[in-house]
């Protein structure tokens, strides 16, 4: 037999096969002969056993065969197929045998398997003849009917299969990908393939799965297009589902400035900027510290002042579709923090009031700053303090701390505080040092010119030996060392400088002290100098991140000497 297998969606069923087959002139005979003894029907192939699946189509041929007793031209026939209710079948063009196109006359029956597992179809064909009275064969009758009975056996294995898809239509925000999650099953199959693609589009589809039966999550699909998920059995499209996927409603958020800054005692001011799309309308919603939401403002779009920000609070602010407070559009997070003072240019300061001592300041980072305090004791000798400092309160604040040797390292212990603070565009200095406290204006000291050669400004020391170093401040030719180092274990420095374009220096050092200005003292600012000896480093042109540093120093109380070792910038310049 011959098989065909079409794609066809409906299952209605059709019940009637007919064909007006008119006969070719046969030969003359028995003028009396019947003229129902001249045809036979027939079914090609009958009573076979055909394997198809749900959906195809089996073809058969059925007609009539002339059997050579006809005589005369003005023959006809009618061949009528009946018991096909449960089929639908599919007419094609008369065909002759060409061996013999006066002896057969057929056609094509196409029938499409239902899903009603294995049966057997019978039917009745049935041929009426006709011949007009007076015909060259004689007799009297116009008509005869001729009816046998056939059947075919249709074998369906019933392959079958489903599809599901959750959600199947769903919204996207622009920019991100929706999920859907799919499951399917089949029946009496041995392969399977789930696949998807975008409807009507050319490219091809992507395999998803070869398994008979299960379930997965496809997290891929963009917003204004429709997905067609299909299965597969056998090779056969048993099952799809489609996925519609629209564009959902989106938003932007943005506070400027984030974080405020706040002044002491007081609040602060942001400003909220937001937009939407595919939104009716949208509403922003305020939660300060995780403390529960409040409506703040509403519309699609908008700007709006928030000026009630206050330091050390955190608030979300939250934009959402308007009584849908679970369809979050954006959202944007501000903190209030205390206002932090500028920093201080970096480099020597001093207070010319009082010139004699000073204080070196140096950024860490944009949130800090390292200050040491080059001062005396109040028997005179040179002392230093270090402090690292934090913005709060509009002021840099920090521990004051006292170093002390101990032969190849330094301790160090609190001993007081240190601020900065600028008030009318003058910084001040203030500090507390055990029962003692004061507070004095400080500038930047500038001194120097041209073009420099090798850019030293910071605070280099020495990591087989922390806790002395050297500090430097580079103005042009003019190379300013303060070396912070040791009497014993008490702490000492000592300050020259040198104008020079080399990158090899030789800076005189001095050892100052002091009975007016140490803190406390009183009386006009005066210092004794004495030479303690030398420094020589030896470095590269630019801004080099090691130096090699020969120290040959001697003072009241001790000595530093040290040779040929590696000094590394610790901050700066």
């Amino acid at each position: 037999m011959v098989r065909f297998t079409l794609v066809q969606r409906t299952t209605f069923l059709a019940c009637l096969f007919s064909l007006l087959l008119f006969a070719p002139g046969a030969h003359a005979q028995t003028a009396n002969a019947a003229l129902g003894g001249c045809f036979n029907p027939f079914v090609n192939p009958n009573d076979i056993a055909v394997p198809a699946n749900v959906g195809d189509y089996v073809r058969f041929i059925a007609g009539n065969e002339l059997r050579g007793c006809l005589c005369g031209d003005a023959v006809s026939a009618v061949v009528t197929l009946t018991g096909l209710d449960a089929y639908k079948g599919i007419q094609a063009s008369l065909v002759s045998d060409p061996t013999a196109p006066d002896r057969r006359l057929f056609r094509f029956v196409d029938l499409k398997v239902l899903p009603q597992g294995p049966q057997d179809i019978e039917f009745n064909i049935c041929v009426q003849a006709f011949r007009a009275a007076g015909s060259p064969c004689g007799g009297s009758w116009t008509s005869e009917m001729v009816c046998t009975q056939r059947r075919i056996r249709v074998n369906q294995p019933r392959v079958n299969g489903s599809i599901s898809a959750t959600p199947s239509d769903l919204y996207v925000a622009p920019g991100r990908l929706g999920t859907t999650t799919l499951s399917w099953s089949t029946t009496v199959a041995t392969t399977a393939q789930v696949s998807v693609k975008i409807k009507n589009s050319s490219a091809p589809a992507t395999v998803l799965s070869t398994a008979l039966t299960g379930s997965r999550a496809y997290a891929q699909l963009a917003p204004n297009y429709t997905y067609v998920f299909q299965l597969h059995a056998n090779g056969l499209l048993v099952a799809e589902r489609e996925v519609i996927v629209r564009e959902g409603a989106s938003g932007t958020l943005t506070a400027t400035p984030n974080p405020v800054s706040v002044p002491l005692g007081g609040q602060g001011s942001t400003v909220l900027q937001w937009t939407s799309k595919n939104a009716i309308d949208t509403q922003i919603l305020v939660s300060v510290n995780g403390q529960g939401s409040a409506l703040v403002f509403s519309g699609k779009s908008g700007t709006q002042t928030v000026p009630w920000i206050v330091a050390g609070q955190s608030y979300v602010f939250t934009q959402i579709l308007t009584g849908e407070p679970f369809n979050v559009l954006a959202s944007v997070t501000v903190r209030g923090e205390v206002a932090r003072p500028p920093q201080p240019l970096t480099g020597p300061w001093s207070n010319p009031a009082r010139s004699g001592q000073g204080w070196d300041l140096q950024r860490l980072g944009t949130d800090g700053v390292s200050l040491t305090w080059f001062t005396y004791t109040a028997s005179g000798q040179p002392i230093w303090y270090l402090s690292t400092m934090s913005g709060e309160t509009g002021e840099w604040v920090g521990p004051l701390t006292e170093s002390t040797w101990t032969g190849s390292t330094a301790t160090f212990r609190n001993v007081g505080t240190a601020k900065l603070l600028v008030t009318n565009n003058q910084w001040r200095f203030k500090w507390t040092l055990g029962a003692l406290s004061g507070e004095e204006p400080i500038v930047r000291t500038d001194f120097g010119g041209g073009a420099t050669t090798m850019n030293l400004n910071g605070l280099w020391y020495r990591p087989e030996e922390p806790g002395w170093g050297v500090l430097f401040a580079t103005r042009g030719t003019t190379q300013v060392a303060t070396v912070c180092a040791f009497a014993g274990s008490r702490p000492v420095w000592l300050q020259g400088s040198v104008v020079s374009a080399s990158t090899s220096l030789s800076v005189p050092l001095n050892y100052l002290t002091s009975t007016t200005l140490c803190p406390g003292c009183t009386g006009s600012p005066s210092t004794n100098i004495q030479s303690a000896g030398t420094l020589t480093v030896n470095g590269i042109s630019g801004v080099p991140g090691s130096l090699t540093a020969t120290s040959q120093l001697s003072y009241p109380g001790g000595s530093w000497n040290r040779s040929n070792v590696s000094l590394f910038r610790l901050v700066g310049p």
